[in-house]
């Protein structure tokens, strides 16, 4: 990303290693590693909706593979040009990012069961690292300019 680049999604912090489990069922569209966007997935949902993960570890779908909702399909990282471990995830709908956090989404069915464990497990720890973060340090939301002085 260059100055002035536009950052759209949000970056949520998490340790190298975490797993991470797509939001929908999908497609996977394209898988690769970018210099500055590091190891990523791109997922196609179907009417109109995209999402995208970037800086991973590693990577455990395959272009063109189908997934679930709930499905581990990668471990987080801090490959491509990244100031620290984090998942960057951004939602596309009709082509064009919209904030995931304020996005008005259809719902869907329930995790299925088999992934629901770890799930709950990764959601828990994840929710816990939300309440100790500082307003800047963690979390940064999509668009929000944030100093690391």
């Amino acid at each position: 990303m260059t100055e002035g680049a536009p950052h759209n999604g949000v970056d949520l912090a998490t340790p190298v290693g975490t797993p991470i489990f797509s939001t929908g069922d999908g497609i996977v569209q394209r898988v690769g590693n970018h210099p500055f966007a590091g190891k990523y997935i791109d997922i196609d949902h179907g009417n109109a909706y995209k999402t995208r993960y970037l800086h991973l570890h590693r990577i455990l779908v395959k272009k063109g593979q189908s997934i679930q909702r709930g499905e581990r399909i990668a471990l987080s990282g801090n490959t491509g040009r990244s100031t620290g471990p984090h998942l960057h995830f951004e939602l596309h709908v009709n082509g064009r990012p919209v904030n995931p956090l304020k996005a008005d989404i259809p719902t869907a069915a329930d995790i299925p069961s088999e992934h629901a464990k770890a799930f709950k497990e990764d959601a828990s720890y994840k929710l816990a690292v939300m309440e100790r973060a500082g307003s800047r340090s963690n979390l940064m939301l999509a668009g929000a300019r944030v100093s690391f002085d």
